[in-house]
């Protein structure tokens, strides 16, 4: 909703970016500190866990969809 927003409000064009996106992605909070399960990140559910190396293309991902998605703070 917040990029369509951006997108409608027609403040960035292809010269400037006026509007830009972080995302606080408090990574301690979706650390698995299950000893059975050590080192993985839960995105999602516990269904979706993550090493490293995952949670690094997890978030390209989310910066390759999300074009105005410029900050993440707290990625690890």
């Amino acid at each position: 909703m917040i990029e369509d927003a951006i997108v409608i409000s027609g403040a960035n064009d292809e010269g400037r970016k006026v509007f830009q996106i972080g995302v606080n992605c408090e990574a301690d909070s979706c650390f698995n500190k299950d000893p059975k399960d050590p080192n993985k990140y839960e995105q999602e559910g516990a269904k979706t866990q993550f090493d490293v190396d995952g949670m690094i293309e997890y978030y390209v991902k989310m910066i390759n969809d999300h074009p105005l998605l410029t900050y993440f703070e707290d990625a690890f």
